[in-house]
């Protein structure tokens, strides 16, 4: 109970505070499933598969024949952002800040800015949580 009461107050601040994608309802390390509902999947506000804004909800899309990532569905975001794309690799476990995909997600130098042309912005703690869940070796849950 206390603990859903803590979510649920963190969603509220979140809210509050005008922040576009509320925090992971789910505490502890972050999963692929919780980040994918929250960043990637197309019924997210600025998610990569959104069908609003195309970007990577199909393979015809720009930003998917580009970086061959497609989040049309979770598992084939997974399997774009781990194979087909190489957003992320094995070697990033170690490093994860030097993955491709937070390397975009920061607007790093020679990455690309992601998402383009939106108003949603990948804050600090956004980043924090897929880097944490990529030095996890990035599972599929």
């Amino acid at each position: 109970m206390r603990e859903s009461a803590t979510v649920a107050g963190i969603a509220l601040l979140a809210v509050l505070h005008g922040c576009e994608t509320p925090p992971a309802s789910i505490p502890g390390p972050p999963t692929w499933s919780t980040i994918y509902e929250d960043y990637f999947a197309p019924s997210t506000v600025g998610g990569c598969g959104g069908t609003t804004r195309g970007c990577h909800s199909s393979p015809s899309d720009p930003g998917a024949a580009t970086s061959k990532l497609v989040c049309a569905d979770m598992r084939g975001c997974y399997e774009s952002l781990t194979q087909t794309s190489a957003l992320i690799v094995p070697a990033d476990r170690v490093r994860p800040t030097a993955s491709r995909l937070v390397r975009a997600l920061r607007h790093a130098r020679g990455e690309g800015e992601m998402p383009k042309d939106s108003s949603f912005v990948f804050e600090r703690g956004d980043i924090e949580r897929i880097s944490n869940w990529i030095a996890r070796g990035a599972p599929e849950d």
